[in-house]
């Protein structure tokens, strides 16, 4: 299966691995060039694989 890289993907990514990295969300909005920190955090879903379980401590 071929997927095309569009550019929606690519600033998704940006503003996710950007995040992930330590940015904080208003510099993510800044660089996207989004008028609203809502819309920047629409970007910055949960993954799959993360669960609130690892900050209980069990």
């Amino acid at each position: 299966m071929i997927t095309a890289v569009v550019p929606a993907l690519l600033r998704l990514a940006c503003a996710c691995h950007a995040h992930d990295r330590g940015a904080q969300i208003h510099l993510v909005q800044a660089t996207l060039g989004h008028a609203s920190v809502a819309t920047t955090g629409r970007y910055l879903h949960a993954r799959p694989s993360e669960s609130s379980a690892r900050f209980l401590g069990v």
